[in-house]
């Protein structure tokens, strides 16, 4: 396992100020994340990834800044790139052949 995903657990694990549930708006949609959707959704991604969102805990902890503001942008990054995973799917006749 990678330092950052070792990081990663570790920080959800030793935080109490990081929200227990999440509530991100997407066009017109509010989604609900549990700290636990939050921290697999983080998990999944590629080590390089991971590295870079490790460095940016790493600055806003040591300022003591607010790293739910954090994951919120980063969970609505979640939504766009699902959100332009689905429209892809359907502009390529894809959903048609399911039908």
């Amino acid at each position: 396992m990678s330092s950052a995903k070792n990081y990663l657990k570790n920080f959800f694990d030793e935080k109490d100020s990081i929200e227990k549930v999440f509530e991100v708006e997407f066009e017109g949609v509010n989604h609900v994340f549990s700290k636990e959707d939050v921290l697999t959704q983080l998990l999944s991604l590629d080590n390089k990834t991971l590295d870079k969102i490790r460095i940016q805990l790493v600055k806003i902890d040591f300022v003591n800044g607010d790293v739910n503001h954090f994951f919120k942008y980063v969970l609505k990054g979640f939504l766009e790139y699902q959100s332009l995973v689905i429209s892809s799917v359907k502009g390529s006749g894809l959903v048609e052949v399911f039908k």
